[in-house]
């Protein structure tokens, strides 16, 4: 496994020296080092549980002992599969120092690549304060509580140090157990949730980590990098010197530059305006916009960012992202954000690139395009009504004779011209379809005109249409393919093809038969095909993504696929998901991010069942918590509508999804709609569950929330009191729920 990255701006003599003033070095009665801690504040220490109890006495902060004023350990459960005890922390109180102390972040969710683990190393008798690269990847099941340090050797000494990813000037984890050097990874850590989750009641709760009052940390990590799961977009320099540039992945290794189409690109590319790259599916839109930005991200520009615009959910969410890492504020609606970003881009000194990709369906793109300023915006899609955006059309077809010739010949590396020329004509010369070729006599090991025969075979027939005859062209490569696959391939590709197409976690595509390990080797399997790609992880394939094309050939073709069955599954495995996360808890977040376009995705089933207005709710919420207020709204009148037409109007379902919706409104001060909307529900609550029902006191007092908003402070009071009287009456003079009310 190669080393992780650290080329993120590390001052280490810096860093070093701020860890020496910081770093708690343990021992034991004997003299012996016993492992590492951290100030967390500045009478506060955190190490391993292990490190402490096993006759840890005396600590050293600089060299400089320190007196434990009490320690708090957990070790609620024993030992499993050689692991210490849940959660192997300790946290000490200690007498205050003048160390510069680590902040904690504020989850460890979205962390993997590019972090520092620090401790005390036994080996050799060195008790020198040592800093090593490391990744960290979450384990499952009965380790699931741990996670795995991985491209890393540490020996005794380092249990108790913190895992600081610099991105975040911040620490993510606590090592707990150190393996044997032998082993191929450094050991475990304790997420920082667990740590936050154990804070000692007796002690003010550590600050979260801020870059505004990280000064001196930020000294050590100058070019910090803000990530998810080690993909994320690279942030330098701050304010007006931001350079914000979208990790793009790697063009096709067999990739065509195309000479003709680069130039029409380049000739159009003068800043200021609109650029769509049009064409059917399979011909290579994205590819040849990925390979241009690229090209700008290589020419320095300021901003380049990649935009999934498949859907309204997924353009948003870009839209917001980018904002985001340009330092602007949350906005109600995305129209509100695009200005705001608008404003931002068009104020820039230097060119930047905004890539939508995938927007087939232009009228998601309304209101939202950024055209203003030094730079260019740069859509691709199979609509053919580009030119209503007054951009400039470059328009993408199929390969000329020689530049597919060329591809295959380069990627099969066999020089056998007229075969490749053969194939190239029996696919349409289309570019997905000959990488899906390639892909096949790669693995089969077939040659060019053992593989000519074959596609000549199947596609000797008449077909009209271009859209047409590339649909037919990969839906007869499919049929190629399956036979080759095993039974868990072709349910995982099953899976994808009833999902969203672009960014697929792979915990998505795993069911109880088949387990994540299961799945991230069937990933493999079916990109050997070029079914679908997939983005690296430590342990194996992270996410997938699956072309349109081949999801129409693997859900609507003559094979045996049981699509049914492969909806069922991932519908299950999406409320399982769900049912894990916390609307309220921020790190949460993004995983709510990651998981809506696929339940938008799959939105029509979901509202026909209960179950599925359930996941549904459960995200609408996850929006309006995390400020996508207008896209909370617009999900949740659909499920309103949903809950009237299979439970009626009066129905508690309908009456629970009226009152959320109530809620987005006020949250979006929509008070017009909301405030009749609460008196209704209010209304049908005291019908049917009375003046005192839980349910109905929440929606008396968001309705004196919405009078109060709108100044009609007499009736909100009314309404205020008779919910503090009801309280009283119910739950007593001293409940938390009376105080809150009074």
């Amino acid at each position: 496994m190669p080393p992780p990255p650290e080329d993120v701006g590390l001052d280490k003599e810096r860093e070093l020296a701020l860890l020496r003033e910081a770093m708690v070095k343990i021992f034991g009665a004997d003299g012996a080092v016993r492992g590492a801690g951290f100030q967390v504040q500045p009478d506060v220490v955190v190490t391993a549980a292990h490190v402490w109890t096993t006759g840890g006495q005396v600590a050293t902060i600089g060299g400089a002992e320190v007196v434990v004023r009490q320690a708090w350990t957990f070790a609620e459960r024993k030992a499993k599969k050689g692991f210490p005890p849940w959660p192997d922390l300790a946290i000490l109180h200690v007498e205050p120092t003048a160390a510069i102390p680590l902040r904690l972040a504020e989850s460890s969710h979205g962390v993997g690549e590019g972090l520092r683990v620090a401790g005390f190393p036994t080996t050799a008798g060195s008790h020198g304060l040592s800093i090593l690269p490391t990744s960290i990847v979450a384990l499952d099941g009965d380790e699931g509580e741990y996670e795995r340090l991985m491209t890393v050797r540490l020996q005794g000494g380092f249990s108790g140090g913190p895992v600081i990813d610099p991105r975040l000037a911040a620490v993510v984890a606590v090592e707990v157990a150190t393996k044997d050097p032998q082993q191929d990874h450094g050991g475990f850590a304790v997420s920082v949730e667990h740590l936050r989750a154990r804070w000692p009641a007796a002690l003010d709760a550590p600050a979260l980590a801020s870059a505004d009052d990280q000064t001196t940390w930020r000294e050590a990590y100058p070019r910090r990098v803000l990530s998810q799961a080690g993909q994320g977009p690279q942030i330098t320099g701050e304010g007006a010197q931001r350079r914000v540039v979208f990790p793009l992945g790697a063009n096709d290794p067999g990739f065509v530059e195309r000479p003709a189409l680069v130039e029409e690109l380049t000739d159009a590319g003068q800043t200021g305006v609109i650029r769509a790259l049009g064409g059917s599916g399979g011909v290579g839109k994205s590819e040849l916009a990925l390979w241009w930005a690229h090209q700008r991200r290589a020419a320095g520009d300021r901003v380049v960012w990649w935009i999934d615009a498949t859907d309204a959910v997924t353009t948003n969410t870009g839209i917001a992202a980018l904002a985001d890492a340009l330092g602007l504020p949350p906005a109600p609606t995305a129209e509100e954000t695009a200005a705001a970003l608008n404003g931002t881009l068009a104020g820039l000194e230097g060119r930047w690139l905004v890539v939508f990709d995938n927007a087939d369906d232009l009228t998601h793109l309304t209101g939202l395009i950024p055209a203003a300023g030094n730079g260019t915006t740069l859509i691709t899609t199979r609509s053919t009504a580009a030119a209503d955006l007054d951009c400039v059309e470059v328009e993408v077809g199929e390969f000329t004779a020689e530049e597919a010739v060329a591809y295959l010949t380069a990627t099969t590396e066999q020089a056998d011209a007229d075969a490749a020329e053969r194939i190239a004509a029996a696919l349409c010369r289309l570019p997905l379809a000959l990488a899906q070729a390639a892909a096949y006599i790669d693995a089969r090991g077939v040659t060019l005109a053992g593989y000519a025969d074959l596609v000549e075979h199947d596609l000797d027939r008449a077909m009209t249409g271009k859209a047409a005859r590339h649909q037919r062209t990969i839906d007869s490569l499919w049929d190629h393919i399956l036979p080759h696959l095993d039974d868990t391939a072709v349910q995982l590709v099953a899976r994808a093809a009833v999902t969203h197409p672009r960014n697929i976690p792979v915990e998505l595509l795993a069911t109880d038969a088949d387990g994540l390990d299961d799945v991230r080797a069937a990933v493999l399997r079916a990109a050997r095909y070029r079914l679908l790609t997939y983005t690296p992880g430590p342990t194996g394939p992270t996410a997938v993504a699956i072309h349109q094309l081949t999801q129409h050939a693997i859900a609507h073709g003559e094979t045996a696929i049981d699509i049914e069955a492969a909806t069922s599954a991932v519908i299950a495995r999406l409320a399982n998901l769900l049912a894990t996360l916390d609307v309220e808890l921020p790190s949460h977040w993004t995983q709510f991010e990651l998981l809506d376009p696929h339940a938008i995705h799959l939105q029509p089933r979901l509202l026909a069942t209960d179950e599925g207005l359930n996941v549904l709710a459960g995200l609408a919420i996850a929006r309006r918590s995390s400020g996508r207020t207008a896209d909370a709204i617009a999900l949740q009148e659909t499920i309103v509508e949903a809950r009237e037409q299979g439970f009626g109007v009066d129905a508690m379902e309908t009456l629970t999804a009226r009152a959320e919706l109530a809620v987005s409104y006020w949250s979006a001060s929509r008070f017009d709609e909301a405030i009749p909307l609460e008196e209704d529900v209010l209304a049908a609550y005291e019908r049917m569950s009375g003046d005192d029902d839980p349910a109905t006191l929440t929606v008396r007092d968001n309705l004196a929330a919405s009078y109060s908003s709108v100044g009609r402070l007499d009736e909100a009071t009314a309404l205020q009191e008779a919910v503090v009287a009801a309280r009283e009456r119910t739950f007593g003079d001293d409940d938390l729920t009376t105080l809150t009310a009074r």
